[in-house]
């Protein structure tokens, strides 16, 4: 059980590496910047990404909706997707 366990962790990982390769072809990214996102993108898991997606479009509706405190709302999502980011890379 345990070497199927480690095979499918090995099978996850090279879909995720393809997938990666994928994206970043598709952004078109300057070369220098493209082994800082593979590296960062390393350190999260799918599911990290996408909570940290959903925390920055909802901050990011709050802050159309209420002008006054943008900058709060802003800099705490960005704060809370930063504190994810140290988490995950821990």
């Amino acid at each position: 059980a345990r070497n199927h366990v480690q095979m499918l962790n090995r099978e996850a990982r090279a879909r995720a590496e393809i997938m990666l390769d994928q994206a970043v072809k598709q952004e078109r990214l300057f070369f220098r910047r493209e082994a800082r996102l593979r590296r960062q993108a390393q350190n999260w898991s799918p599911d990290g990404i996408r909570r940290a997606v959903e925390t920055l479009g909802t901050a990011q509706a709050q802050s159309r909706k209420n002008a006054a405190l943008e900058e709060t709302i802003v800099a705490r999502a960005l704060w809370a997707v930063a504190l994810a980011a140290r988490r995950s890379s821990n």
